[in-house]
């Protein structure tokens, strides 16, 4: 590997937490762990380490960039900020509103900088011009970053060498990944210095693309890397990793999936010591949708990572495929609005995500946060600011009204924003929740008024709801909601206005907390399956509860019986049941169950015990049959364990097997087949 005056070779000072050599770990490994808060990641020094990943055209426009702003403080997370190429002359004026802006409310931001846009590898270690003007551009950004954040993080690369010109004309092809081996650890060594030299506080981490990783696919190209930044003293501070679940689940299902995203982490941690993890919440090509399972799943796999995060994406295509898509995105216009990323598109996905991986702190109690329900006509598209009086009787912005770019085509002029996650006792305290809203005519959101200032923007109602990710709904779903008869009974407080919203000036609301034990949506959306999701909780919650050995039973009648589930049964207790006069035993499905849902043809068994029910090898397979003379099992699917926070009714579980029965069977965790 050749060496350059000033690129590298120079001793620094090495980060000694890890090995001296990369350990391999299979996708199969199950045992990392991680330093935890409860089980919430932190980083090293102790501080938070969960983040929200924002592309520069997330994070340039004000509305969209206030908001997200808001929501970070709340969900206590910090704001990464990518700048991938900092050559120009412009780059302290171009990250000075993004992180003036978290700094004012009190947000940590990151900076994703370091793609080698404006140069290839070969440039970088032969051409000192080429090299000094893009480490000035990194110094410049590296400074602009430390003014305001003195201690942080700085991610540099991104998920090279997909991103950058690691070879002429920037394609990803083999050429590339032999660039990142021959030159990545010269590069990133003289960047890591660059940075010090002027920031000797802030971290400095490393962003590889995850085929070259994860054991299954070329591992060996990160321990080059690595290999090669510890021999230069310049072993990066932490690993960020990220994986599209979509690509592999969709064909291979999601134990492969979960395993990959478990391979990645250890062998990043190996390589480094410390690893943050940015998952798929997104529509990714080839238009894969995720669901909620699979959304959750990616955050259970991740649970070793140190810091975890999801994409906001940018570039949207039309959905053509996802099991059980959760608010897939139906427009192929969406992509040519500039104001288009998850955010404004698939607003629900995103926060979905976000309030999971919230509840997934062991510190976290869901009774201690609410949600506020805006409802709305005509508001614009971010444009006004909502802020809620604090226990401490200040104004505290908690986000923009207009959620969804205007050429999705759920948006319509009547929405409701729900601003979720919103801590009790700072606006509930004294029992009213007081807020107002106001216009804001900065930039974006400027333009945005114009455009929209034919309408007249109303604030129709105000809702005080109990936080709660497993009776989550879609914005464009909560409107519907708002006309339910039994909605009012389900809320902390409700206050009617149907107001009009004046271009100048705010406007004000307060709504009694009448109703502060109010049992919220679950009641409503689940008011046959409270029992079941009280037997998940109380499941979950003991001791010894490992949610890989558990699993969930979905079985599809060919006629309707009374008490189906009673009659349900596993020939021979899966493959490892005993012998009986030849016979294998057979195990009643209902014993064997936490809970079970029922429909006339159709039911779902909630928390099998994988080690005693599923097969021994991919060669056998799971028989369930039925006890009744008068139907058999059309088809069986042991799936993965929803839990008591994303339960699958059995109503929901037989139309998505008449939709596409195969698209379920991949989506299992064992082969299946009924009993004969």
């Amino acid at each position: 590997m050749p060496l350059v005056a000033g690129c590298s070779g120079r001793p620094g000072s090495s980060d000694g937490s890890v090995t001296d050599s990369a350990v391999k770990h299979t996708e199969d490994s199950t045992t990392e762990t991680s330093p935890t808060i409860g089980n919430r990641p932190v980083g090293r020094s102790g501080e938070r380490a969960d983040f929200c990943w924002l592309e520069r055209p997330v994070w340039e426009h004000h509305g969209i960039r206030d908001s997200l702003l808001a929501f970070a403080g709340r969900h206590d997370l910090a704001a990464l900020f990518a700048y991938p190429d900092a050559t120009g002359e412009d780059v302290a004026a171009d990250l000075a509103a993004p992180l003036d802006a978290a700094a004012e409310r009190g947000v940590e931001a990151w900076l994703n900088v370091g793609v080698l846009t404006d140069l290839t590898p070969e440039e970088f270690v032969t051409d000192s011009e080429k090299r000094e003007r893009h480490l000035a551009g990194l110094r410049a950004a590296a400074r602009a970053y430390r003014r305001r954040f003195p201690t942080g993080r700085i991610v540099l690369w991104q998920e090279a060498p997909v991103g950058g010109t690691w070879v002429p004309g920037g394609a990803w092809n083999d050429a590339a990944v032999a660039n990142l081996e021959r030159h990545g650890s010269e590069i990133f060594a003289a960047q890591k210095r660059a940075i010090a030299g002027v920031a000797p506080d802030v971290d400095a981490g490393i962003f590889v693309h995850f085929p070259y990783i994860i054991e299954s696919r070329r591992p060996e190209t990160f321990e080059t890397v690595i290999s090669g930044l510890r021999d230069r003293g310049a072993t990066p501070e932490f690993a960020f990793v990220d994986f599209y679940r979509g690509w592999y689940e969709k064909d291979v299902g999601p134990e492969k999936a979960n395993a990959a995203i478990r391979s990645l982490i250890a062998n990043a941690r190996a390589g480094v010591g410390e690893v943050l993890y940015l998952g798929q919440s997104h529509t990714i090509n080839p238009h894969h949708t995720p669901s909620k399972g699979a959304i959750r799943m990616d955050l259970r796999a991740s649970g070793a990572a140190d810091g975890r995060g999801w994409y906001a994406r940018t570039a949207y295509t039309e959905t053509e495929r996802g099991f059980d898509p959760f608010v897939p995105n139906r427009d192929v216009a969406i992509a040519r609005d500039g104001r288009a990323n998850t955010v404004t598109v698939a607003r629900d996905r995103y926060l979905y995500a976000y309030a999971s991986l919230l509840a997934a702190r062991q510190d976290f109690d869901s009774e201690d946060r609410f949600d506020c329900w805006v409802h709305t006509r005509n508001v614009g598209f971010h444009d006004r600011r909502l802020s809620l009086r604090t226990a401490e009787d200040d104004w505290e912005p908690v986000g923009r009204l207009g959620g969804y770019v205007p050429s999705v085509p759920y948006s319509s002029a009547e929405h409701v924003l729900v601003f979720r996650a919103l801590d009790r006792d700072r606006f509930l305290d004294g029992g009213t929740l007081a807020g107002r809203i106001e216009p804001i005519t900065d930039g974006d959101s400027a333009a945005d008024a114009r455009a929209d200032s034919t309408t007249r923007p109303e604030l129709v109602s105000v809702s005080a709801v109990p936080f709660d990710v497993g009776a989550f709904v879609p914005e464009y779903e909560a409107k519907v909601l708002l006309n339910d008869s039994g909605f009012g009974a389900v809320c902390l407080g409700r206050v009617a206005m149907d107001i009009t919203l004046r271009p100048e000036g705010s406007a004000g609301f307060r709504v009694p907390i009448d109703r502060p034990d109010a049992r919220g949506l679950y009641s409503l959306l689940y008011s046959d399956h409270q029992a079941q999701r009280r037997r998940l909780a109380a499941f979950e919650s003991r001791n010894g509860f490992d949610l890989s050995e558990t699993f969930d039973c979905w079985v599809l009648l060919d006629e309707p019986v009374e008490k189906p589930a009673d009659a349900l049964f596993v020939q021979n207790g899966g493959s490892r049941g005993d012998r009986r006069g030849g016979n294998y035993a057979r195990t009643p499905l209902a014993d064997a169950s936490v809970a079970r849902s029922v429909s006339p043809t159709c039911v779902v068994l909630y928390g099998l015990d994988r080690d005693s029910l599923l097969p021994r090898s991919a060669d056998e397979s799971l028989i369930v049959g039925v006890d009744r003379k008068d139907t058999t099992v059309e088809r069986a699917y042991a799936m993965p364990y929803f839990g008591s926070d994303n339960l699958v009714t059995a109503a929901r579980a037989r139309s998505l097997i008449a939709a596409d029965p195969e698209e379920v069977a991949n989506f299992g965790v064992a082969r299946t087949r009924p009993f004969a």
